[in-house]
């Protein structure tokens, strides 16, 4: 009980120094412990949010556990390295490295203790704050009530209890595992002039090099690529910082500079290369906040549009000519009526389901509609000036000719299949001629029709539709409406109607609010996300220059008894801190602007979401810069008051 007695001393001695620390951890255990409310939530669990929305936030809590793994592990060992000095009088003093082991295992647990509770405290005192937020940002019909599920409680206590526990547990090992004499020495120890290497440096850019190269290639595979792009941005990001800038400050030294800009190429030498890992840290955090926020900003301005083109057709019900049942348009026109929604434009069209061979030599299901039926359910589109860019008109198709049609969001550049490809129709095989292959869809998405579209003359359709089976053909009747946003209650009941028909249904607003729900959640969830790593990259920084200080007051003395004013230090000091800070989120926005160039392969991004990252981008700088200026003042007043007042 003495240890923990002492740790506990010990801890409150050093609140000063750890304060930091624990505000940041305790805002994670906040967040995740908001995030796991929410989601546990008996309202939100029984219906409130789709499935994917609530897989979206385990995974925020599953990013918020990994960051504070990152966190405290890095943080925490980069405090316990900055007391060493005071470790290595302690064990001078008679302590054995089992006892300093003990009490550092001892004063790690209060420090998570205190992180868990005090967080736990934030996230209930937030959490209904947090339910209302929410509640208005997936639009809900109710208000969510408060609660307190215990195992929000108990999954929160449990994650960071054993993160706290092992983190402990790996500190005390490391202080024990030290000698006097290393403790003593550790910040004294000279530091090697910085060198770069040939070699490293074509490494560094080769890795940069590649994994630019496979993001903005034509490549749709963004899932399988993101991995090794992240390997390879990081490696390169890593090898840019401790050798290429390293060779770039090594020029600009050999050059004839004076004064101040001597010493901020020298000094800035040094940062740089003792600073590689934590400014690599720094900029890939600053990039996937940049990406991400400004994606998903992006995307929330076109998902109207988007919505529009996986389902051009407001409201679709597709019946099979073998299914006995069926749907009339005047039921449908009286449920749209009866909710206030108005019919712009409907269409009743007939297409069967055939299969193409591709250039793989695999059959794909295709629907085959005739040039009437496309042209008639064009002029359908042309009632919503959003979908005139995307439908085009198409020109006069011969028989033994087609158009296929690849659907959106499916976007395929390379040909599909061959210019003479085989289609077959029932029992019979035909031979076309593809004159085009184009990235529009025209039927709405549907699991019970193939997703390929091909368009034929009038007179191939007609011949071919006379041997095919009834369960080939389909009867589609869709229709436009003047408000389709405001068409969510009417779908649903013209759902629920239809529900034990086997009819396939689909609607524009269906996806549009599912779409619209998920990127809400996202935006949300990724603020509080964001802040974190915001946090973590400007703190990251600050802390690697604490690390610094008294090298720092000690420089200062040296440039003070040489002739050099307060005036010309705090300008050496400001250009510095200013690269330090700014260098990454440079390097970071290139970054980010090659993701959205991946992600634009899956999603067609116009100048409008370039601009959204923009803004993004403009607005994390001025947080950064509102970050640098409190850092100067602090380091500045820290650094020079002490060494010259």
């Amino acid at each position: 009980m003495m240890w923990l007695s002492f740790a506990f001393k010990n801890s409150v001695r050093s609140l000063r120094r750890y304060v930091n620390y624990l505000a940041a951890c305790s805002f994670a255990v906040m967040i995740f412990y908001m995030f796991s409310a929410f989601v546990l939530n008996p309202a939100v669990h029984h219906g409130y949010m789709t499935h994917t929305a609530q897989q979206v936030l385990a995974s925020c809590q599953f990013i918020v556990i990994v960051f504070a793994a990152f966190f405290i592990f890095f943080f925490h060992s980069g405090l316990l390295r900055l007391r060493s000095k005071e470790f290595g009088l302690l064990l001078t003093l008679g302590i054995i490295p089992k006892q300093m082991g003990r009490w550092i295992f001892f004063e790690s647990l209060i420090l998570g203790f205190v992180s868990i509770v005090s967080g736990m405290i934030l996230g209930l005192l937030f959490s209904k704050l947090f339910l209302l937020t929410m509640a208005a940002a997936l639009q809900l019909p109710h208000v969510i009530p408060f609660a307190v599920p215990p195992a929000s409680v108990l999954l929160t206590a449990v994650f960071f209890g054993a993160l706290f526990l092992c983190e402990a547990y790996l500190a005390s090992r490391r202080v024990m595992g030290l000698s006097p004499t290393a403790l003593f020495v550790e910040q004294r120890s000279a530091q090697k002039v910085p060198r770069y290497s040939v070699w490293w440096i074509v490494i560094g850019l080769t890795c940069l090099g590649a994994g630019y190269y496979m993001a903005v290639s034509e490549s749709r595979e963004f899932i399988r690529d993101l991995i090794p792009i992240l390997i390879l941005t990081s490696a390169g990001t890593y090898f840019l910082y401790s050798q290429v800038l390293i060779m770039i400050l090594t020029v600009l030294r050999r050059r004839a500079l004076s004064g101040v800009s001597l010493l901020v190429v020298s000094r800035l030498m040094y940062r740089l290369k003792d600073n590689a890992r934590v400014l690599t840290v720094v900029t890939m955090l600053t990039a996937v906040v940049l990406t991400s926020m400004g994606s998903v900003l992006g995307l929330q301005q076109i998902v109207g549009e988007n919505s529009l083109r996986v389902n051009p057709m407001n409201v679709m019900i597709a019946s099979n000519a073998a299914n006995s049942t069926h749907f009339s348009a005047t039921r449908l026109r009286h449920i749209l009526n009866t909710h206030g929604v108005r019919i712009a434009a409907e269409n009743t069209s007939s297409i069967f389901v055939a299969t193409l061979r591709t250039m793989s030599g695999q059959w794909v299901g295709v629907q085959v509609m005739s040039l009437s039926t496309y042209n008639s359910l064009r002029a359908e589109f042309l009632t919503d000036s959003r979908l005139k860019k995307y439908i085009p008109a198409l020109p006069r198709i011969r028989t033994a000719h087609a158009e296929l049609m690849v659907p959106y969001p499916l976007i395929v550049s390379k040909r599909l299949t061959p210019i003479r490809a085989e289609l077959k129709i029932g029992r019979a095989v035909e031979t076309i001629h593809i004159q085009k292959q184009s990235n529009v869809r025209v039927v709405d998405e549907s699991n019970q029709l193939p997703d390929f579209e091909l368009v034929v003359s009038n007179e191939d359709y007609r011949k071919w539709e006379l041997d095919i089976p009834k369960s080939m053909k389909w009867t589609i009747y869709s229709a436009m409406l003047s408000h389709w946003v405001k068409s969510r209650s009417a779908v649903r009941q013209i759902q629920d109607a239809v529900a034990s028909r086997n009819l396939a249904v689909s609607a524009t607003v269906t996806g549009f609010k599912q779409t619209q729900e998920l990127l809400s959640v996202m935006l949300f969830s990724g603020f509080f996300i964001s802040t974190l790593f915001f946090l973590t990259a400007g703190g990251s920084i600050y802390f690697r220059l604490d690390s610094r200080l008294e090298e720092d007051r000690k420089q200062f003395r040296t440039f003070q008894r040489l002739g050099l004013q307060r005036k010309e230090i705090g300008r050496l000091l400001s250009i510095e801190l200013l690269l330090l800070f700014f260098v990454p989120v440079g390097v970071a926005l290139v970054h980010s602007t090659v993701a959205i160039i991946d992600l634009g392969h899956l999603v067609l991004l116009s100048a409008g979401e370039w601009g959204i990252l923009a803004i993004v981008a403009a607005v994390y700088c001025i947080l950064m810069f509102i970050f640098f200026g409190v850092s100067r003042i602090k380091y500045l007043q820290r650094a020079m008051n002490q060494t010259m007042g």
